[in-house]
Order: C-alpha cells, then structure tokens, then sequence
C-alpha cells in the first residue's frame, strides 16, 4: 500500500540539487512532530502504473542498498506513494528513495571542470586514486 502524504507530512523540501533519467534529487529537511531529524536527499522517481519501470528503479535501490564506499552517499529507506510534483501536475505513483546527503558540492565542481580547460586544477595520482578506493 501506498504511505499518502508520507512525504508532505514529515519532510521540508529545501531544493532540487539535480535530475536525471529516474527522476530528480531535493535537498529536505526531516521533522517528526517538531523534532528536526536531519537533513537528507531525497529521489522522487515517478513510476505510475508501469511495473516494468518501477522494478528497474528498484534494481538501482538494491545497487545502493549494497553499495558501501566513503565517497558514496548512503541509501537510507524507501517508499512508494501517490505524489504530484506541482499542482498543475497528476498524482501518480512514486518512488521516494531516501539518501544521506553530501553538502560538499558535485563531483564537477570538485573536478573543476566549471572552469576554462587552462585554469583547471590537475590532481596527483593520491587524489586520482582516493576517487576510486
């Protein structure tokens, strides 16, 4: 069953921080009864009736799920709701995956590819491998 008004009931949205082909990421705060209970990502992933979609954004859930690494952001909970992202826009059912949120900016940033081919930063092998270990 589908936890209605989970979403609108107990988190804050900031911002979008981004999108992608699943659905976009917010920036949310976390408040039960008052009590502020951090700051999270939030995925909101509309699915509607089709199953098919739905088992392939899950598949991306269980690869978070397992996924263990320090440059990772964590996979917290997930849940599916009816959820309309304006209101001009259809309730459909949505996936809502909830991730531990990064605020030290995007992996672009970080690579300083915002900045003109000449001025960008290069990084030593240390750093290059800190990336991916």
């Amino acid at each position: 069953s589908m936890k209605d008004g989970y979403y609108a009931r107990f988190f804050n949205q900031t911002r979008r921080i981004g999108s992608g082909a699943y659905g976009s990421v917010y920036e949310c705060r976390h408040v039960m009864d008052g009590v502020f209970l951090g700051t999270y990502a939030v995925k909101i992933a509309p699915v509607g009736d089709n199953r098919a979609w739905l088992r392939k954004v899950l598949r991306e859930v269980h690869s978070l799920q397992n996924l263990q690494h320090r440059n990772v952001v964590r996979y917290m909970h997930s849940w599916l709701e009816a959820h309309s992202n304006s209101p001009f826009a259809p309730v459909v059912p949505c996936l809502f995956i909830l991730m531990e949120y990064a605020n030290a900016g995007n992996l672009h940033t970080h690579l300083g590819l915002d900045l003109p081919q000449k001025r960008r930063p290069l990084m030593n092998d240390a750093t290059v491998w800190d990336f991916f270990v």
